[in-house]
């Protein structure tokens, strides 16, 4: 998608309430984007998200956030069940059938320039393109007490174990870059796993998804730098793009604790939880293949009022680690 927008001179809602037992991506919510795979975006806007009450603690840290959740007192520009961003909610990696599958049939004949090419294809790429908030600034709520497809299913489907990540511009990367694109004017970024000013949660595409058993890199890895060049295309990148709050200071915050299961609480007013992602302001590496000419910043959340984590929280970052090359993305399988 090139060269299109959204804009409503009195701002607009987006929301996403419900989610389906057998939809892992249903709940997602974003200003342009609910949920996308293998998207290919460039300069497109969403301007004038809509501002709402948001009705806060008087205290930002503390552990009491009720009022957050409280839809009596706040309400939100953009709300998902799993996923909510300015921006996107979740922006996703393709998947193998669009991919592997359509590889595989070429057997022994595919070579390096097949799969990066296919690759180019197929992974999520947003460049030019910002979300801006009308005057007061946009909210953005991923909560776990969206309606389900039925009761029985509320009972037995543990949402929070697959979502409520919230972003200034994207609730949750896995896989993809991001060139050039800034969320503008927020006011609130409320989550339960993981919340960031500009995303939640920032890991790996999944190896598996795309490339089915990988089966397709048999004999590639032995050619030079085939590896690191595969690889890239799985490891999420995010170039010269900026958070920014409303004049008197934004605020970020991950809602729930953790479990034996899962941690969550993961809060920072750049990227909640970055598990490998990479992050590069003034940067003019290559972007698509080709020499990058266009506009460079840093990568900077400005007017960070509070950053608030049930278990971890940093001013630009919550949680940063090393990508598990076993869990994350299925990394492994490139080796």
């Amino acid at each position: 998608i090139s060269y299109a927008g959204v804009k409503s001179e009195d701002g607009f809602r987006v929301s996403a309430d419900a989610v389906r037992s057998d939809d892992s991506n249903s709940g997602s919510a974003g200003g342009y984007i609910g949920y996308g795979s293998g998207v290919q975006i460039s300069n497109c806007d969403v301007s004038n998200l809509k501002h709402t009450k948001v009705e806060a603690p008087k205290d930002l840290e503390t552990t009491d956030g009720s009022s957050y959740f409280d839809t009596k007192q706040s309400t939100y520009a953009v709300t998902g069940a799993r996923y909510a961003g300015g921006y996107i909610g979740y922006m996703d990696i393709g998947s193998a059938a669009s991919v592997g599958k359509g590889l595989s049939v070429l057997g022994t004949a595919i070579g390096i320039n097949d799969v990066l090419d296919a690759l180019n294809v197929v992974v999520s790429t947003v460049e030019h393109s910002n979300v801006t908030g009308n005057t007061g600034g946009f909210a953005v709520k991923a909560n776990t007490s969206a309606v389900n497809d039925t009761v029985a299913v509320a009972k037995q489907f543990d949402i929070t174990a697959s979502g409520n990540n919230a972003g200034g511009f994207a609730g949750k990367i896995s896989g993809g870059h991001i060139q050039d694109s800034n969320a503008y004017n927020f006011s609130y970024v409320v989550g339960q796993i993981t919340a960031g000013g500009y995303v939640g949660d920032l890991e790996p595409g999944n190896v598996a998804s795309v490339l089915g058993d990988a089966s397709i890199l048999d004999g590639l890895v032995s050619v030079k730098d085939t590896l690191a060049s595969v690889a890239q295309d799985f490891v999420p990148t995010i170039r010269n793009s900026s958070t920014t709050c409303i004049p008197c200071g934004g605020a970020v915050r991950a809602e729930a604790v953790s479990t034996t299961e899962l941690q969550r609480g993961l809060a920072g007013g750049y990227v909640g939880h970055n598990e490998g992602g990479h992050i590069w302001g003034n940067n003019t590496k290559k972007w698509k293949g080709q020499d990058y000419t266009g506009p460079t910043s840093i990568c900077e959340a400005v007017r960070i009022r509070s950053v608030y984590g049930a278990e971890i929280a940093g001013g630009f970052t919550g949680l940063m680690e090393a990508a598990d090359t076993a869990s994350a993305g299925s990394l492994s399988l490139l080796w």
